[in-house]
């Protein structure tokens, strides 16, 4: 049980990180073609 719990928290902070990261570039793009 505790492996499948830490595999878990591992998935959502790679998720977690991924999900800024494309949420930063989006945000940059958008930022960039509005000004």
């Amino acid at each position: 049980m505790g492996i499948i719990n830490f595999i878990r928290i591992a998935d959502i902070r790679t998720v977690g990180a991924t999900n800024s990261l494309t949420y930063e570039s989006i945000n940059k793009e958008f930022f960039n073609g509005h000004h």
